[in-house]
């Protein structure tokens, strides 16, 4: 299994097959057969690989802590396996890592005192879900431009990033139709990425615990 998700990291899933694999492991490919079906049972049993890197906090009652805990976590493990945003809920089949994340995410908020059902809890987990894969996303795309940029630069010093923007606000300077975004270019706001995910989910939780709020 690890040879398979070393070559994922690499290349993408895309590069992962039974063929590969097994030059990778170096036996035949129909050794393999013994042990995996097919593609997509070698996939299924990658993602619940990875998904046991997810570290899910035992409830502690506190559920905002232990959320925001696990979000961190998973958005790292997302980072490590750039492949992995695209395939979580991929299966229909419910492998055992998930399950434990399933599990302990359930009880963080069924064992809370909030008066919450199952079905609450989990649309609550859905949205958490859904908001660190669209990051885990952007975080991919932003790597890749980045990863490009230093090939670019290391083959081209002189095709400095500061210089190309510094042109780039002359000329939306000399536009005169975007000041504010002249203004911010020329100023240099950086948003990092840990920073633009914190305040993310902080809004998100915040929503949640108002709307936990309003229901009492």
């Amino acid at each position: 299994m690890r040879a398979a998700i070393a070559v994922a990291d690499a290349e993408g899933a895309d590069a992962v097959g039974m063929r590969r694999i097994a030059r990778e492991l170096d036996v035949g490919t129909m050794s393999l057969y013994w042990y995996v079906a097919s593609k997509d049972e070698l996939l299924a049993f990658m993602i619940d690989t990875v998904e046991g890197e997810f570290e899910i906090p035992p409830p502690s009652g506190n559920w905002r802590a232990d959320l925001t805990e696990a979000a961190h976590n998973i958005r790292s493990v997302l980072v490590r396996h750039g492949w992995m945003a695209n395939f979580i809920g991929y299966r229909r089949s419910v492998g055992p890592n998930e399950l434990i994340h399933l599990e302990n995410s359930l009880a963080t908020l069924a064992g809370a005192d909030l008066g919450l059902d199952l079905a609450e809890a989990l649309r609550i987990l859905m949205a958490i879900e859904t908001y660190v894969l669209g990051f885990a996303q952007r975080d991919q795309q932003e790597l890749r431009v980045e990863h490009d940029t230093a090939k670019r630069l290391a083959a081209n010093p002189e095709s400095s990033v500061l210089y190309q923007v510094s042109i780039y606000i002359e000329q939306l300077k000399a536009t005169g139709r975007y000041p504010l975004l002249a203004r911010l270019f020329e100023e240099g706001t950086v948003l990092g990425r840990d920073e633009r995910f914190d305040y993310g989910l902080k809004c998100l939780l915040d929503g949640i615990e108002a709307d936990l709020q309003h229901r009492t």
